[in-house]
C-alpha cells in the first residue's frame, strides 16, 4: 500500500480499503485511452493518477482486488457502504470530468456506468445534474 497523499488524502482517510479498491475501479474504468484521444487521455490519465495518490491505491491492487472478489456488484456493493456525500460528489466530479474527455461511444458507455452506479446509491438524474451545476458555480466562484 502507497500512503494516502495529496489534496483529497484527508477527505479520504475514513474509507476502508475495500471501499478505496472501489472507488480506485470506478476512476480506472472511466479513464479515456490514448486510443480516443491522445491529448485528453493525458489529462484522463492525470486525475486517475491524482486519485490513486489520495487514496494511496494503485490501479493494479483496485484490479487484483476486484479479480478476486467479483467486479460491477462488488464495486456497487462497497461504494453504497460510503455514507458521506461529500465523498461520493468529489467523485462524481471527477468521473464526469472524465467523461467530457471521451469519444463518442466510449463517453455514452461511461456515462451510462457512473448513471448506473450512483442511481444506485440513490441519486437521480436531477440530483447528478443539480451536482453538475453546484460545481461549476462554486469553481466560477472560486476562479477555478
Amino acid at each position: 500500500m502507497k500512503t494516502p497523499q495529496g489534496p483529497m488524502a484527508d477527505l479520504f482517510s475514513s474509507l476502508t480499503m475495500e471501499q478505496k479498491f472501489s472507488v480506485m475501479q470506478l476512476y480506472s474504468l472511466c479513464n479515456v485511452t490514448c486510443f480516443e484521444n491522445f491529448k485528453n487521455s493525458k489529462i484522463s490519465y492525470e486525475i486517475l493518477m491524482a486519485a490513486s495518490k489520495s487514496l494511496g491505491v494503485s490501479i493494479q491492487q483496485a484490479d487484483r482486488y476486484f479479480e478476486a472478489h467479483g467486479q460491477f456488484e462488488n464495486l456497487i456493493f462497497q461504494i453504497k457502504t460510503i455514507k458521506d456525500h461529500s465523498i461520493l460528489d468529489v467523485i462524481l466530479m471527477d468521473l464526469i470530468r472524465m467523461l467530457t474527455l471521451s469519444d463518442g461511444e466510449k463517453r455514452d458507455q461511461r456515462y451510462d456506468l457512473v448513471s448506473r452506479v450512483y442511481e444506485a446509491l440513490g441519486y437521480t438524474q436531477d440530483d447528478i445534474v443539480e451536482r453538475i451545476k453546484k460545481a461549476i458555480l462554486m469553481a466560477d466562484m472560486f476562479n477555478l
